[in-house]
């Protein structure tokens, strides 16, 4: 057996320059194979550009693997910091300087992966589960601590409230009330909710009551378009009385803010407490703004302990008014205004108004004009109420809808009658719908009048037959 003839050695730096001077022919390493396959004495030629291409090919897969890793670190950390950034007042300064960051490295990172082959995709997918896993620490680790709740105390004003230990608070001077804001530090993920201390000046003869408390929320609110109302109700809060709605704002493209609002009024001022979410749900919203309600601590605390019960059960679509400063509870249409004009120095009437909106009179109201506790020399016999309401008629030039008819209201005497008069107001004259129900008793002496224009008379008439269904005349002994 013979030994093969040994190769002869081959001619390395003539191999390598004719491998150059195709390289520098063509474009493309297939393109330098196929011109030195051609002259038929560059094999060896082909070898080593073969060779280069695959050591290129590891290098440039290598290369593609460090910028996967080094445009993904980059793509973490600034989405890290951005996240971060949010709730400290600099998100928008940060998102602006880091967010073009972010995406040159996720771009970068895609590009990588084209070039990578599969280890890249195996990196890509091992980056992306880091990434979540890095930018979900920090809501993870503060939820942890989200269930605590914490004491911010205001010195400048003088009040305590607790507030949720992840959530960070910013003070807004901008309007007329001083308000507080809290929010909470981590959005990346969708939350949008905020709680909120405003503080305004009260009335000028110290605290509202809880009624009054109601219609200014209802004022504040029922003039928007916008708003639509859902739950309200009176309370008391560390001793001083408010009112609460729950209510949804619609902005001008369809999105809808869910809010709970509440009016705590004490002798130093008008507290607004309010919870709020953009596109949340109000049942969802509801515990949070109940603690943070409860937990509302003015300067000093208030004499009350709960509000008597107005003893009433209204049909649906109305809510119990118990007068604060005469004898009588009602029920009247919840999306309605209801306040009290009380006696004056000319008169010893206290005027219960019920009306749709706030100064609409045009559009009608209901109104409970009742006296103070009169002497039993002083109450009116049936034939003096009858007088009465035929003397109304007769002032008004009024056209009978309803003869006055002696009855009794509740066990009380009682007369009832209904007219058209003319009315006029700013110069305009109409033809207005009046009904009166003049009630003389034991305790009080009422004149309850449903009084607007004629358009109006069956919601008018409606509204005063359930508000004298469900009317009490005087409070509890």
């Amino acid at each position: 057996m013979t030994a093969p003839e040994p190769r002869p050695p081959r001619d390395t730096e003539k191999d390598l320059a004719r491998a150059a001077a195709a390289l520098s022919r063509q474009d493309s390493l297939r393109g330098a194979v196929e011109d030195l396959a051609a002259s038929g004495d560059g094999a060896t030629a082909v070898e080593v550009i073969c060779t280069l291409a695959e050591e290129d090919q590891l290098l440039r897969r290598a290369h593609s693997l460090a910028q996967i890793r080094t445009s993904g670190v980059v793509a973490i950390v600034s989405l890290l910091a951005i996240e971060l950034s949010y709730g400290h007042g600099a998100e928008w300064v940060v998102s602006l300087l880091l967010a073009p960051v972010a995406g040159a490295g996720i771009w970068r990172l895609a590009q990588g992966l084209a070039l990578a082959g599969r280890k890249g995709i195996r990196l890509t997918l091992a980056l992306v589960v880091i990434g979540a896993v890095v930018l979900s620490l920090p809501v993870a680790a503060l939820s942890l601590f989200s269930r605590r709740w914490i004491t911010y105390r205001d010195v400048l004003v003088g009040f305590t409230v607790a507030q949720p230990s992840d959530w960070v608070l910013r003070y807004d001077t901008s309007g007329d009330l001083y308000s507080v804001v809290f929010t909470p530090r981590f959005k990346l993920r969708r939350d949008d909710r905020q709680l909120k201390v405003m503080m305004g000046s009260g009335p000028s003869r110290g605290g509202r009551t809880a009624n009054d408390c109601l219609f200014q929320l209802k004022a504040a609110l029922l003039l928007d378009e916008r708003v639509t109302l859902f739950q309200r109700g009176l309370t008391v809060v560390s001793g001083w009385p408010a009112a609460w709605v729950s209510w949804e704002s619609k902005d001008k493209i369809g999105g809808a803010y869910q809010h709970w609002t509440a009016l705590v009024s004490t002798l130093n001022g008008d507290f607004w407490l309010e919870a709020s979410d953009w596109h949340g749900d109000l049942a969802q919203l509801e515990p949070l703004y109940r603690r943070f309600l409860d937990s509302f601590q003015p300067l000093s605390p208030g004499p009350l302990t709960a509000l008597p019960d107005s003893g009433l059960n209204c049909p649906a679509g109305f809510e119990p008014y118990r007068a604060d400063s005469t004898y009588i509870a009602v029920c009247y249409p919840a999306d309605w205004m209801a306040y009290e004009l009380p006696a004056g120095v000319e008169s010893d009437q206290v005027n219960v108004i019920l009306t749709p909106e706030m100064g609409e009179f045009g559009r009608g109201f209901v109104s409970f004009s009742v006296r103070p506790p009169a002497p039993a020399a002083f109450l009116r016999t049936g034939e003096e109420l009858l007088a009465h309401v035929e003397g109304s008629i007769r002032r008004g030039e009024g056209v009978v809808l309803r003869a006055p008819e002696l009855g009794t209201l509740q066990g009380q005497r009682a007369v009832r009658a209904a007219w058209e008069e003319e009315q006029t107001a700013n110069g305009v004259t109409t033809r207005a719908y009046k009904e009166l129900i003049s009630v003389s008793g034991v305790r009080c002496e009422g004149y309850f009048m449903a009084n607007g224009p004629l358009e109006k008379r069956e919601l008018l008439a409606a509204v005063l037959q359930t508000a004298l269904e469900t009317l009490v005349l005087r409070k509890a002994e």
